[in-house]
Formats: structure tokens, C-alpha cells, sequence
């Protein structure tokens, strides 16, 4: 049955194709010698390829290769990356959805809506690679446009985030869906905002990832800081699941205020929460944390006695 339903949804996809395709060179280039240039054909039909081998191929080691060289594919690729369009997500959504008990296929599967969702446009020189730069980053925004419709979509992302057995405990699993969180606020900010207030336990979920392995929590925290900058909703939810005791926490362990850029990060995230928004004031208060705050960053204030100590020792010398 589930092979049934893979070769139809590939056969819709594959109908779609076309038109979906020639509706987004559209939309990103009106100069058809611009960024998407000649020959078109060879990444789009390498990419139909493997979306069909994704969704109908029988034995997994096959569906698994492929996912893998679709990765490969999307990387830095703007032409594959428009590619996939309305005729992959679907396909890929599919995998993360059905092929739970198959970890290696869903790896993947969130790898290439990263790739085909992200742009890296701050590092080209040269007029080419800015084209280059410039086309990726409009084709990731039409991907992650079309991903962010459906709610559905991110309501399955916070869910693979969960603990087990709704969610997947592994580590590369809740990286790469804060990632594809992460680029997905770049691009539609307030589709996402409205999709994690509609899921239940949306916001807790991702304030669980700040307690998670440290290359998780620190993506989760530009996640959160980008999210609480103008949603009161969310600013409130956060404040009252115990984001001041996270934030106070990762700085704790990162030092004080000594500790770098996750420090700042956390700073930022605990300003969002509280500028202009009184019920988290009168929390914050309440709560006892402004008591806190001195011990939290004591680390960076040297002691006066130490240091004047330290300095007659140096003159010693």
C-alpha cells in the first residue's frame, strides 16, 4: 500500500513539474540570461529523477542513495534548488511523515529542504557569484514560501522535535529541524510565528532545545531571539515556560558575561522578552530573577582587592 501511494504521489508531482518549474523562473528572473542560465534541463531532470526514486523505488538502500545524491545535488545549486518546487516538497514532506523507522532516509530528506531552503549570499565576490548568490537566495525563498502554506508542515517539523515516540531522539534529526526552522523565519516570518502558536506546545517545544546538546541550543537561541522580537504572544508563552531559568542557566555555564557571542545571544533573547511587555516585568520581578542578576554575571567583575594585589606582584617583578 505505501508503495501504491508513493507511485501516485510521484505521478502528481511529476504531472506538476512543468508548470511549476516555468512559474518560478518567472517569478525570479525577468532576464532569462540572468542567474539561471542555459543549460536548464540537465539539473532539472537529474532532480525529477531522484524525487521519483525517492517516492517509488522499492528497496530502501535505493531510496536512500538517492536522497543522498539529491542532497549532494542542492548544494549551492540554484537551479536544483528551484527544481524541487512544488514537485519535491511533497515528496520529501512524505518521507518525513511515512518513513519514520528508516533514520538515515529522514536525515536526508531534512537535509534537502535545508539546502533547497537556504541561500548563502554574504560571502561571493565578483559579479558571477553575486548572481549566483542572488539566485539562490530567491529560489530558497520560493521553497520555503511554498513549505510555509500548509501550518501542517511545521506543526510535523515541532513534532519530529518531541521526545520519543512522537518525536525522533537524534541528535542530526533536531539539528537539522531547527535549521529548517531557522530558514523558514528568514523567509516568512509571520506564516511561521502563526504555525507555532497553532500547535499545541509549539513554543515549549523549541525552549526544550535550549537544554539540548550545545550546537542544537545555540541554533535554538538565534531561533527564539529572531521569534520573540516582535510577537508578544510568543514573548509571554516563553516567559512563562521558563525561559528566564534557561537563559540564566546556558549564561551560568558559559561563563558570565565573559562568555562571548552566547551571551549576547541570551541577552538579546532576555531584552525580547521584556521590553514593553509588563506581565513579563511583573514576572521577571516577581519571580526574583533582578536579585539574580549581579551573582549571574559576577565572573566578569574583578574583585578590587585581587586586582590591586595582582598589579603590586607584577610591579614586584
Amino acid at each position: 500500500e505505501n508503495v501504491k501511494m508513493r507511485s501516485m504521489l510521484g505521478s502528481m508531482a511529476r504531472g506538476a513539474m512543468g508548470a511549476a518549474v516555468g512559474a518560478a523562473k518567472h517569478v525570479l528572473t525577468a532576464d532569462p540570461k540572468a542567474a539561471f542560465t542555459a543549460p536548464q534541463d540537465n539539473d532539472e531532470a537529474e532532480v525529477e529523477t531522484l524525487l521519483q526514486r525517492v517516492s517509488d523505488a522499492l528497496m530502501p538502500e535505493y531510496r536512500r542513495e538517492a536522497i543522498v545524491q539529491l542532497k549532494d545535488l542542492l548544494t549551492d545549486n540554484p537551479k536544483a534548488q528551484l527544481a524541487v518546487g512544488s514537485m519535491g516538497i511533497p515528496v520529501l514532506v512524505s518521507v518525513l511523515m511515512d518513513d519514520r523507522d528508516d533514520l538515515d532516509l529522514i536525515r536526508g530528506a531534512l537535509e534537502c529542504l535545508v539546502h533547497a531552503m537556504s541561500s548563502h549570499a554574504g560571502a561571493s565576490s565578483g559579479q558571477g557569484q553575486q548572481g549566483q548568490a542572488t539566485a539562490e537566495a530567491q529560489a530558497g525563498a520560493i521553497n520555503a514560501e511554498l513549505f510555509a502554506r500548509k501550518p501542517e508542515h511545521v506543526a510535523m517539523l515541532l513534532g519530529l522535535i518531541e521526545d520519543e515516540p512522537v518525536g525522533i531522539n537524534d541528535f542530526y534529526v533536531r539539528y537539522h529541524t531547527v535549521q529548517l526552522l531557522t530558514a523558514l523565519l528568514q523567509v516568512c516570518a509571520y506564516k511561521l510565528q502563526d504555525a507555532i502558536l497553532q500547535s499545541p506546545m509549539g513554543v515549549v517545544r523549541l525552549m526544550d532545545m535550549l537544554t539540548e546538546r550545545e550546537v542544537i541550543r545555540n541554533e535554538a537561541l538565534l531561533l527564539l531571539v529572531a521569534l520573540t522580537r516582535s510577537n508578544e504572544e510568543v514573548q509571554k508563552i516563553a516567559a512563562f515556560e521558563g525561559a528566564f531559568d534557561r537563559v540564566f542557566n546556558i549564561v551560568r555555564e558559559e561563563g558570565g558575561a565573559d562568555g562571548g557571542v552566547v551571551v549576547q545571544d541570551c541577552l538579546e533573547l532576555l531584552n525580547n522578552l521584556l521590553r514593553q511587555n509588563q506581565a513579563n516585568q511583573r514576572l521577571f520581578r516577581e519571580m526574583g530573577y533582578i536579585q539574580q542578576l549581579p551573582r549571574v554575571f559576577a565572573a566578569a567583575i574583578p574583585d578590587p582587592a585581587a586586582a590591586a594585589a595582582a598589579a603590586t606582584g607584577q610591579e614586584g617583578e
